[in-house]
């Protein structure tokens, strides 16, 4: 169960991730399809690797956002993608280093994230959940087709933001491009470090049966690969396949565009379920009928009484000794009548 909703979940947010335009959208909803890809080596019982994953993923996601940042930093706060286009002569430090995350991230050696997400697929495979193992193999080849899109669309082809815009744009102080630096150096070097043997002693790891496989590599970084020129196909080489591409995936696309209608559901469920139940049932009939009303009801019932006795207290002494005799009389009646 877990390596299903791990695998879906990557798939679903790639293919959601795809078809935004705000550059950090691409990279929120990557992190989701990424958080999916270490879930599912959690539940084909590659415990390790799924560490390993998360700490890659560490350094080129850390990356990815502060390199988006010092876009949008260039962009005087633009962060749609249809209004940049040739920023890696503009800003080249952060063009660098954002092509060594988006490689990273891609799958390509060797970098980070080839060595994390290959042993992702080698569990999978190896498992026995070749179904899962397909999934999680396409799902690299759209991360590597997505991150290209963003780059492109960011960093090559013709300014999109018009003259004012393309005028003011600037590149990032050292207090924001230092650590762009280095992060790129750990998304390239972090893979090196065999974090699934360091959490061996801690985490049950799957046995290594078959884990010579020697084709496996080739298989992912082709992916990877063939991602990203399918993205400098249809964003730098002919761009003038994207229309009728488009139209004829129209259905998936609006699907993809809606992410998958979620949002309406969640917010169907809250707006009329949670937030409409609360206001008519919880506040109106519990809280305000029940809670209060007995409260309410308590403090009208004393009060009630307090006024009904409230004339016995005169403050008369007179009043009171005539009482005291009353009630004297009353007693001795009572006894001389037993």
């Amino acid at each position: 169960v877990v390596a299903v909703t791990g695998a879906v979940t990557a798939l679903m947010a790639g293919t959601i991730a795809i078809v935004q335009t705000d550059i950090k959208r691409v990279l929120a909803y990557s992190t989701v399809s990424q958080l999916g890809f270490m879930f599912l080596a959690a539940g084909v019982g590659a415990f390790g690797v799924a560490v390993f994953h998360l700490y890659t993923h560490a350094f080129f996601k850390a990356l990815l956002f502060l390199g988006s940042g010092s876009v949008i930093h260039a962009m005087s706060g633009e962060q749609d993608m249809r209004r940049m286009g040739g920023l890696r002569k503009k800003i080249p430090w952060t063009f660098w280093t954002f092509l060594v995350g988006t490689l990273a991230i891609a799958g390509i050696p060797p970098l980070a994230g080839f060595f994390s997400k290959d042993e992702i697929l080698l569990g999978t495979l190896v498992s026995g959940h070749t179904v899962l193992f397909g999934l999680a193999l396409f799902t690299a080849l759209l991360t590597a087709a997505y991150m290209a899109r963003l780059l492109f669309l960011t960093f090559f082809g013709e300014f999109r933001g018009g003259p004012d815009a393309e005028h003011h744009v600037h590149e990032s102080p050292w207090s924001m491009l230092g650590p762009l630096v280095l992060l790129a150096i750990g998304s390239a070097a972090a893979g090196f470090v065999k974090i699934p043997h360091i959490v061996e002693p801690v985490l049950r790891l799957p046995e290594e049966a078959a884990h010579h496989v020697a084709w496996l590599p080739a298989v992912a970084t082709l992916s990877g690969v063939l991602g990203i020129l399918i993205a400098w196909y249809l964003y730098l080489s002919m761009p003038d396949l994207r229309a009728p591409l488009a139209s004829a995936l129209r259905p998936a696309l609006r699907v993809f565009a809606a992410k998958y209608w979620f949002d309406d559901v969640y917010d169907a469920f809250v707006r009329r379920v949670v937030v409409g139940g609360s206001d008519t049932l919880l506040w109106k009939r519990v809280d305000a009928g029940v809670i209060d009303g007995s409260v309410n009801g308590i403090a009208r019932a004393v009060s009630g009484w307090a006024e009904t006795l409230r004339p016995v207290q005169t403050g008369f002494v007179r009043h009171y000794a005539l009482l005291i005799l009353a009630g004297a009389v009353a007693l001795v009646s009572l006894l001389l009548w037993s």
